[in-house]
């Protein structure tokens, strides 16, 4: 087992695309995983990332557009589970989402991702994208609100793609499952009323997502009392 977890630490993809994504997988708990690759071609990114982290095929969730590349990641065993990442919508939850968007939907295609993880009810998800420089230096006011209520961690990198030269950001952050800030927002409109956080689990009752509008909604119905 040590011989293992020290060849995977080793471990280096020639491909600097590949290993800027996945280097850092290898410090996450190992086990069963569920990780989601959009735009899969033909599985690079899937088996390089099974090489850090000891992953199987079975635990990867594949989105795939050409459909005879869609046909060649199933002849190798992986799942797909849908084509446009877009407007992918899903009851699985994942633990990891890999990007390596389109330069032009850098932004768009993050913004998903976080999108996707904020719902998750079971699992906090581990995003790791590669993505424009500049969308991340100059973000909009969605993604900067992202970024910053989630924890964080950005490095800035040149001449990882060979075909362009552009400056690109490797953006890594872990979203934490819906329900975790359920209790956030609870126990931060708790304060609002002069009240201690939440103790017990009845007090943490609220463990469906609902927003603040609902729990705004809660309080002015059933105002608490001493």
């Amino acid at each position: 087992m040590l011989k293992d977890r020290l060849k995977r630490e080793r471990y280096k993809d020639p491909n600097p695309v590949f290993d800027l994504l996945c280097n850092d997988l290898k410090h996450l708990n190992s086990g069963s995983n569920k990780v989601l690759i959009p735009d899969a071609d033909l599985g690079e990114l899937a088996l390089s990332s099974m090489k850090f982290r000891y992953g199987v095929k079975e635990e990867y969730a594949l989105l795939e557009k050409d459909f005879e590349k869609s046909n060649n990641l199933e002849n190798q065993g992986f799942e797909v589970v849908g084509t446009d990442f877009l407007t992918f919508a899903t009851h699985i939850e994942f633990d990891i989402i890999l990007l390596d968007p389109p330069v032009e939907k850098s932004e768009d295609y993050l913004l998903k991702a976080f999108e996707l993880a904020q719902k998750q009810v079971d699992k906090s998800c581990y995003i790791s994208a590669l993505i424009r420089a500049d969308i991340i230096q100059n973000p909009s006011t969605a993604l900067q609100a992202a970024l910053e209520n989630n924890e964080t961690e950005i490095t800035f990198h040149k001449n990882v793609k060979p075909e362009s030269k552009e400056e690109v950001a490797l953006v890594r952050v872990s979203v934490t499952k819906a329900t975790d800030n359920v209790h956030k927002i609870y126990d931060r409109l708790l304060a609002t009323k002069g009240f201690e956080p939440a103790q017990t689990a009845l007090e943490r009752g609220l463990s469906t997502i609902v927003s603040d509008r609902d729990l705004e909604e809660r309080f002015k119905r059933y105002p608490l009392s001493y």
